[in-house]
């Protein structure tokens, strides 16, 4: 991917990307929630949104969920930006418009009629449908999901037994991401099927059974990479690193997959 070649600070992985949910075809009516569950029939939306077009020539992205009743971006892609509304990585969605990578983009939204009470209140399934809303004003973007029938991985305990160190709950929260290998901790097992799915461009189901919030350091040799006598000691492949690592193995087989189908998108007008 051009442009994330370098370290990327990005608060993705949080348990607020879920997976599937669906847009309305009503603009500002967007949801991001899967079909079983509801939002309030008022849900809260930004008020006060600024899009610009990034034209620094950096790699960093600086990406959270949103917050409160906040949110911001700096220097994000369109396909990030869906990645964290809706939960699901690029091998998920089909229709990606040609301008998904490039250009980039920062946004800053406020839920300025917000009362502290109601931004309290909300969940993080409800603040992304916030900026679903904003993608569908924003963005034009419209959206229906399908069903299909895709190579993916199970993620597993192996036979070992896990290896996975429960987070210290004062720890500051720590994302550290690299094109091989990524730092994170207070991560769930599911947060961590979706970081692998990112990786191996293909659908990770989470069914270690495992319920707490661990550190998960990861480091691996991408496919190919050659090997010279001065190089220093390569890390291992994917998987076996990860069963190293972890105590956790993926397993390979077909199954259904919830696919975002974008329908159409529009390049912001600049404010």
């Amino acid at each position: 991917m051009p442009r994330i070649a370098a370290l990327i600070t990005a608060a993705v992985m949080l348990a607020a990307a879920l997976s599937a949910q669906q847009t309305t075809s009503q603009p500002a009516q967007a949801t991001a929630q899967p079909p079983a569950a509801t939002l309030p029939s008022q849900p809260l939306t930004f008020d006060i949104v600024s899009v610009k077009e990034n034209k620094d020539t950096s790699p960093m992205i600086r990406l959270s969920p949103p917050v409160g009743g906040s949110f911001k971006s700096e220097n994000t892609p369109f396909r990030m930006l869906l990645y964290v509304a809706f939960g699901v990585p690029e091998n998920r969605i089909e229709g990606l418009p040609t301008w998904a990578e490039s250009p980039h983009f920062d946004i800053e939204a406020k839920a300025s009629d917000a009362t502290p009470e109601q931004i309290k209140a909300l969940t993080p399934a409800q603040r992304n449908a916030m900026l679903v809303d904003l993608l569908a004003n924003r963005f034009a973007l419209r959206t229906h999901w399908v069903t299909r029938d895709k190579s993916v991985f199970n993620l597993i305990i192996s036979k070992s037994g896990s290896k996975l160190h429960e987070t210290d709950p004062a720890a500051e929260r720590r994302y550290h991401f690299l094109p091989n290998s990524f730092d994170i901790n207070n991560m769930t097992t599911a947060a961590l099927a979706r970081q692998l799915a990112n990786s191996l461009h293909r659908p990770v189901n989470d069914l270690t059974g495992l319920t707490g919030r661990y550190d998960v350091k990861l480091a691996w040799s991408p496919d190919g990479a050659p090997e010279t006598a001065f190089s220093a000691p390569a890390a291992p492949p994917l998987f076996t690193a990860l069963k190293e690592t972890t105590g956790l193995e993926l397993k390979a087989t077909h199954g259904p997959v919830q696919v975002l189908v974008i329908d159409s998108a529009q390049l912001p007008q600049p404010n």
